[in-house]
């Protein structure tokens, strides 16, 4: 897996990053290492679909770790204390509000961050996309899946 641009991440995606990992590569690693250890019954483990079942998620297990891994070797620290030219960029919270009066603050995020349910909107989305580089007042159109929808930036910080 090679990565074009960098992992973007908050302090905190940075810090649930590096928990995740710490907690695979002890915990985890320990859990599936005893299951191996107790499905293995001496014989050919070719036939022993217990045994198969942990082996395969040990492969999904390290699979994550390595990509976990290359994330953070690639990470890039979303910086918004020096976000003092009104424009939006990554970490910018911003409230919009749509053509039906609307408004929605969210955040600028990258997107192993991004989570709308929680007002983190990726950089990559299209309303993210869209709102990069604009400030306060202006109007941004966001093409969606179902037709273009017109937001004015109300605040940007």
């Amino acid at each position: 897996m090679i990565l074009k641009r960098p992992t973007y991440l908050t302090p905190k995606g940075l810090e649930n990053l590096e928990k995740e990992i710490n907690y695979l590569c002890t915990v985890k690693r320990a859990e599936i290492a005893e299951l191996l250890h107790e499905t293995q019954s001496g014989g050919d483990n070719i036939d022993n679909t217990e045994y198969q079942a942990v082996y395969y998620e040990q492969v999904l297990l390290e699979t994550r770790i390595s990509t976990l891994r290359l994330l953070l070797a690639n990470a890039q620290l979303i910086d918004s204390s020096t976000q003092s030219n009104g424009k939006i960029q990554l970490g910018s919270s911003v409230v919009v509000q749509d053509e039906t009066q609307q408004v929605e603050t969210y955040r600028i995020v990258g997107p192993l961050e991004a989570n709308p349910g929680l007002g983190q909107i990726s950089d990559e989305c299209p309303l993210g996309r869209a709102l990069l580089d604009h400030e306060a007042g202006e109007e941004v159109k966001v093409v969606a899946p179902d037709g273009v929808i017109l937001y004015r930036i109300v605040d940007v910080s």
